[in-house]
């Protein structure tokens, strides 16, 4: 039996269909992550807060990152727990809407949200300074000696 030539216009044609899934299927999942991630308290349509964080080690401390745009130093709490524990908190009130708006896109977050890290054993929790600007918290703890 002869040989068939690879057709290229096929596997376009099956690479396609399967793209076509995959896009389908990512767009389900982004609706599903969608309905998961947003909260319904006080039947609103909020937003799950996120905290992204960086952390960093060098010679003398640790320096922590963290991206919280839109907020202000009094919407973020920052405390020790148990000695080693740092909590940081932060909580960004919905936009309290007048009557008579009306509202064809909200995607901005709102909401609380919590971060717990176990401070390495060298970290001075005594030594811990803050700094918040534009949105973003960076923390040094220094390291004992």
């Amino acid at each position: 039996m002869p040989k068939r030539p690879l057709s290229l216009t096929s596997f376009d044609n099956t690479s396609s269909l399967i793209n076509k899934v995959i896009r389908s299927t990512l767009q389900d999942f982004d609706l599903l992550s969608d309905s998961l991630l947003s909260s319904n308290h006080n039947h609103n349509n909020s937003r799950l807060l996120t905290m992204p964080l960086d952390i960093k080690e060098s010679a003398t401390s640790y320096n922590i990152i963290a991206d919280l745009p839109g907020l202000t130093k009094q919407d973020v709490k920052i405390s020790v727990h148990d000695g080693n524990v740092l909590v940081l908190e932060a909580e960004r009130k919905q936009e309290s809407k007048e009557e008579g708006d009306k509202f064809y896109r909200q995607e901005r977050s709102s909401g609380y949200v919590s971060r717990s890290l176990a401070l390495p054993d060298n970290a001075d929790h005594d030594k811990i300074s803050a700094k918040f600007d534009n949105g973003v918290l960076t923390l040094t703890i220094d390291k004992k000696q």
